[in-house]
């Protein structure tokens, strides 16, 4: 008798550790499941912040150019093609807007990255050197409140 119940008892033991470890291994896995796709999120973030910054200073630049073309009272050709080039990085620039918005879950970033593209969109309509000096300097400033506020949230 003594030997059916130690029987027994090794067999509880036995299913009972095998649960337990049953347990405990699945609440591990779902740790790091749940660890590395916060982690990969972050990634992802990480990358639409810096890629919309990236396009924003890049059509800021273009935004210049256009100006200063239009004020320096270029040739039609030349004016003609600062303004397709800015429009090619305007389309850059709102593809990684909505990647940022897709990733960011700070309604306030979405908010200034629209802001921005506004901003940026606003350059070539400067009155003067003074004003474009200016605006591209409140974009900039704009960018660094931005990446202020995506760099608190990577954290």
């Amino acid at each position: 008798m003594d030997t059916l119940v130690a029987a027994g008892l090794a067999i509880f033991g036995t299913l009972a550790g095998a649960v337990a470890n049953h347990f405990l291994q699945s609440r591990v896995a779902h740790r790091a499941e749940l660890f590395a796709r916060s982690e990969r999120l972050r990634q992802d973030r990480m990358l639409a912040y810096s890629d919309f910054a990236k396009a924003i200073m890049t059509y800021r630049r273009a935004e210049f150019a256009r100006w200063e073309q239009r004020h320096a009272n270029s040739p039609e050709p030349v004016l003609i093609e600062a303004r397709s080039e800015a429009h090619r990085n305007r389309a850059v620039a709102w593809h990684a807007m909505f990647q940022l918005q897709l990733l960011a879950d700070d309604p306030g970033l979405s908010s200034l990255a629209n802001r921005l593209l506004d901003l940026t969109s606003d350059l070539h309509r400067a009155l003067d050197e003074e004003d474009l000096q200016r605006r591209g300097s409140l974009i900039r400033e704009e960018l660094a409140r931005l990446m202020g506020m995506a760099a608190t949230g990577l954290r």
